[in-house]
């Protein structure tokens, strides 16, 4: 007597979510590299700089390192944020120097199911912006902290 089974078919794994971190600046949420370290900053001290150039808040020590700290106002706006409730965010992305990024918003989580694929916009973006990406009903500029560190500390020796 035989019995005739249906072929086993493997159970399809579930897509293990991809998490990336993003912080706001003034009306854009900045997608962090999956590879960037950061850190947030709650009791720190700004040390003033004379003739800073205009992007640049004065120096921030961490763990006795001494980072510039970068108002990302001036860099989206051009001009400095008057609020005195930003938050500062150490940042280093893979393979350049860190910094410490004035943010309005510390960084939250978000769970991709697919890596993401940046759009371009029929605006104009920093190049240092590689494109934005729709998630949950929401825009992300998708940031590139890398290129934003090399412009900065070309225009600074130029």
């Amino acid at each position: 007597m035989s019995v005739e089974t249906e072929p086993m078919t493997a159970p399809t794994p579930a897509a293990t979510p991809i998490t990336q971190f993003y912080y706001r600046v003034g009306a854009h949420d900045l997608l962090l590299e999956p590879d960037a370290l950061a850190e947030v900053l709650i009791h720190t001290t700004t040390s003033p700089l004379p003739f800073p150039p205009s992007w640049c808040k004065g120096l921030v020590a961490v763990r006795g390192e001494f980072y510039p700290l970068v108002d990302m106002h001036h860099i989206l706006y051009g001009h400095a944020n008057a609020s005195t409730q930003l938050k500062l965010l150490w940042l280093k992305p893979a393979h350049t120097s860190a910094i410490v990024v004035a943010c309005d918003s510390y960084p939250k989580a978000l769970k991709f199911t697919n890596p993401i694929q940046p759009t371009q916009q029929d605006t104009p973006l920093p190049s240092w912006i590689k494109g934005i990406v729709e998630h949950e009903n929401q825009t992300f500029l998708v940031a590139d902290h890398q290129s934003l560190i090399n412009k900065l500390m070309q225009a600074t020796h130029s």
